[in-house]
C-alpha cells in the first residue's frame, strides 16, 4: 500500500492499494494495479483475455501501442452520411419542410448558415457514387430525407420525385459494386409532424413505422442494411433539453428528453417488428441501430466511486437505448432507481417483449472519451445530467479536434467495444459513425489519417485480441457538409467540398487516399517486419545480447510452486512511533529531525 518512503515521506506512491492519508482511519482502497496482480496470481501467469476490471473494462495488451494485423476477410469498409448534411435541395421536386429546415431558416446556426444547398448531393449523387468507387468502399451508409418522401410525414401524399431520387442513388450504387446501407431516420423529422409535437407525440411513433413501411416495400428488393435511427440520445438531448439542434426545444427536469426517449425507442420496436414480420423471409435483409457513446473513463483509478460514476454515466448515456434493445427490454435499473416514475415513462410487459432482442446489429456511433467522477453539486445540474450525477472532464494532454465537444481518444473505441460484448454478449457491431473535424478543411490532414488509423486500428485489436464482434467501420463523412448547428465551420470529409463553388468541386484529401489504402490493405502492415529470433531453448548458454522473444510478449503459466507476495517495511506502514513501550529507531530521530522532505515522519501511518 502507499506509505512513508524513506526521504521522500509521502510525496512517491508505490502501493498496490491508496491510502488516504488526511483520513485518520487510513482507509486503503485497491487501485487497478491491485486488481491486476490478484488475477494474475489466480491465473499464475498470462493468459489471453482474462483479466477485466470493474465495470468490464480490460486491461489489456498493446493498450498504447501499434498492433499490425489482418481484419476478418469479410470485413464491411464504409462511410457515413446524413441526407441534411449533403443533399441540399430543401424544396425540390416537391420535398416538404424539414425540422432542419425550419431551425436554419429561423437564424439558429452557425452564422446563419444553412443546408439549402450544401454539397448538392440531391443533383450531385453521381458524383457522390464515383468518389465511392475511387474509395473501394463495401458500404454506404446514407439516410433518407423523410419529407422528400413524405412532404407532409403521412402516407397520404407521396412524393414521386423523391423515391426515384432514392431509386437512382440505390441502383447505382449497386451497379458499382457498393452495398447501400439506409438509415431511415437521421434527425431530420417533418416539420408537418413537428407541428404534431414532433417526437413528444407518441403517435410520431406509428406514422415512423408507416414511413419505414412504405420504404421497405419501395427499396427493400435492392437494400439488405437498414438503421432504423441514427443517435436517439441526441435526438431526446440536444433536441428537446438542451435546444442546440432542431427542433431546438429545451426542459429543465428533463421530463421531456425521456418522453422523446420513450417514444423513439417504441418506434424502432415497431419498425422492426414490421421488417421482421412483413419483410424478412422475403427480402433477406437484416436491421438495426445506431446508438451514440462516449466511453466514460474514471478519473481516479483507485477510487470506487469513480468507478461507480463511469457505470452510471454508461448506464445514462449508452444503457439508456441498448439495454432495452440488447438487455432486458427494459431501462437500467439505475435509471429507473434514480429517475422518478413520473419523469421516466415505464413499459408495458408486452412492449418490453417487442423492444428485447429488436436488432440484428448494433451501430455504434463514438467519437471521444471523458473523465469522470461523482458530481459534488448537483443542484447546480438540470434534466439528466442531474440524474447522473457525474462531472466530466478531460485529459490535457488530449488531442483537440476542431469541435469544442470531444477529443482524440483512440483507446475509448476498444473500451467501448468490449463493455458491449461484456454487457451485451453476442451482438454484433457496426461503427456507423466516427470521424475528425477541423475548421479549413484542408487537403493535407494528416491529422484525420492519424485519426482513421488508430481508431481502426483500436477496432482490430478489439476483433483480434478481446474477442470483440465487429463486423464494419464506416467513416463519417464522405466530404464536407453540414455540420448541424455549426454550420461549415467543422470539415469532416475525406473529399474537401467547395462551397463556393456553384458546382461544389469534390477534390479527395489525404485521408481520402489513406483510407483506400487502408481498405485494400484490410489490415495493417509493418514498414520494416524485424528479424524474427529464434528460439533457444534453456539449457543451452544464452547470448544476453540476443534473447529470445525479446521484444515480445509471452504467455504461459509460472511453475506450480511458484510464490506470489507483497512486500513491506516496518517503519514505512506501521506507525505507533511510541505505542506500548517502543523506543526510538533512527528513523525516528532522523525523521523527527526535519531531515526528510517536507518535515515528514512515520509517526501515524
Amino acid at each position: 500500500m502507499d506509505n512513508f518512503e524513506w526521504g521522500q515521506g509521502y510525496i512517491e506512491k508505490f502501493g498496490l492499494h491508496y491510502v488516504d492519508f488526511n483520513d485518520p482511519e487510513r482507509t486503503r482502497i485497491p487501485k487497478l494495479s491491485a486488481l491486476y496482480y490478484s488475477n494474475l496470481i489466480k491465473d499464475h501467469g498470462f493468459v489471453e483475455g482474462t483479466f477485466t476490471a470493474p465495470g468490464g473494462i480490460p486491461t489489456i495488451e498493446y493498450e498504447n501501442e501499434m498492433y499490425y494485423g489482418m481484419f476478418p476477410k469479410n470485413f464491411s469498409w464504409g462511410v457515413n452520411t446524413a441526407a441534411y448534411q449533403i443533399e441540399g435541395g430543401w424544396d425540390a421536386d416537391g420535398k416538404g419542410l424539414s425540422i432542419w429546415d425550419q431551425f436554419v431558416h429561423d437564424g439558429l446556426a452557425k452564422n446563419n448558415e444553412t443546408g439549402d444547398v450544401a454539397s448538392d448531393s440531391y443533383h450531385l449523387y453521381m458524383d457522390d457514387v464515383n468518389l465511392l468507387k475511387e474509395l473501394n468502399v463495401s458500404q454506404y451508409k446514407f439516410s433518407l430525407s423523410w419529407s422528400r418522401i413524405l412532404p407532409q410525414g403521412t402516407t397520404n401524399i407521396t412524393n414521386t420525385a423523391g423515391i426515384v431520387h432514392y431509386n437512382q442513388l440505390i441502383d447505382a450504387l449497386i451497379d458499382a459494386g457498393i452495398e447501400p446501407v439506409v438509415t431511415l431516420y437521421y434527425w431530420n423529422l417533418p416539420q408537418a409532424l413537428m407541428d404534431m409535437d414532433g417526437w413528444l407525440n407518441e403517435d410520431i411513433a406509428t406514422l415512423f413505422n408507416d414511413f419505414a413501411d412504405l420504404c421497405f416495400s419501395l427499396f427493400g428488393d435492392r437494400v439488405k442494411t437498414w438503421v432504423t435511427i441514427h443517435g436517439p440520445k441526441g435526438i431526446a438531448y440536444d433536441g428537446y433539453e438542451k435546444g442546440t439542434t432542431a427542433p431546438g426545444l429545451t426542459n429543465q427536469d428533463g421530463r421531456n428528453t425521456y418522453l422523446v426517449g420513450h417514444n423513439l425507442l417504441k418506434a424502432h420496436a415497431m419498425v422492426y417488428n414490421t421488417y421482421d414480420k412483413k419483410y424478412r423471409d422475403v427480402q433477406k435483409g437484416k436491421i438495426g441501430i445506431s446508438l451514440e457513446a462516449v466511453w466514460n473513463e474514471p478519473l481516479r483509478k483507485y477510487s470506487p466511486g469513480d468507478w461507480n460514476a463511469a457505470e452510471r454515466a454508461n448506464a445514462f448515456d449508452f444503457d439508456w437505448f441498448a439495454n432495452p434493445i440488447f438487455g432486458n427490454g427494459d431501462y437500467p435499473d439505475i435509471m429507473k432507481s434514480t429517475v422518478n416514475d413520473s419523469r421516466l415513462p415505464m413499459f408495458t410487459s408486452e412492449e418490453k417483449k417487442m423492444l428485447k432482442g429488436s436488432a440484428d446489429f448494433l451501430g455504434l456511433n463514438l467519437y471521444t472519451a471523458y473523465l469522470v467522477t461523482t458530481a459534488e453539486h448537483t443542484d447546480m445540474l438540470t434534466g439528466i445530467g442531474k440524474d447522473t450525477a457525474v462531472k466530466f472532464s478531460v485529459d490535457s494532454s488530449w488531442k483537440k479536434t476542431g469541435s469544442s465537444w470531444y477529443y482524440v481518444t483512440p483507446f475509448a473505441m476498444r473500451k467501448m467495444l468490449n463493455w458491449i460484448k461484456n454487457k451485451y454478449p453476442g451482438v454484433a457491431v457496426y461503427v456507423t459513425d466516427t470521424g475528425t473535424s477541423d475548421n479549413d478543411g484542408t487537403l493535407d490532414d494528416d491529422h484525420r489519417i492519424s485519426y482513421v488509423k488508430e481508431y481502426t486500428n483500436e477496432v482490430l485489436k478489439a476483433i483480434r485480441l478481446d474477442n470483440c464482434t465487429v463486423e464494419g467501420f464506416f467513416v463519417h463523412t464522405l466530404m464536407d457538409g453540414f455540420a448541424w448547428e455549426s454550420g461549415y465551420n467543422e470539415k469532416f470529409g475525406l473529399y474537401q467540398v467547395d462551397f463556393n463553388d456553384s458546382d461544389r468541386k469534390r477534390t479527395a484529401k489525404a485521408s481520402a487516399r489513406y483510407y483506400k489504402e487502408l481498405i485494400a490493405d484490410n489490415g495493417f502492415y509493418k514498414e520494416e517486419p524485424e528479424p524474427s529470433i529464434p528460439f533457444e531453448p534453456v539449457e543451452q548458454k544464452t547470448n544476453v545480447h540476443n534473447l529470445p522473444m525479446f521484444s515480445d510478449f509471452y504467455y504461459g503459466t509460472f511453475p506450480e510452486n511458484f510464490v506470489w507476495s507483497a512486500a513491506t517495511a516496518a517503519y514505512q506502514i506501521e506507525g505507533a512511533w511510541n505505542v506500548d513501550g517502543k523506543s526510538e529507531s533512527i528513523w525516528d530521530v532522523r525523521a523527527h529531525s526535519g531531515l526528510l522532505d517536507n518535515n515528514a515522519t512515520g509517526y501515524s501511518l
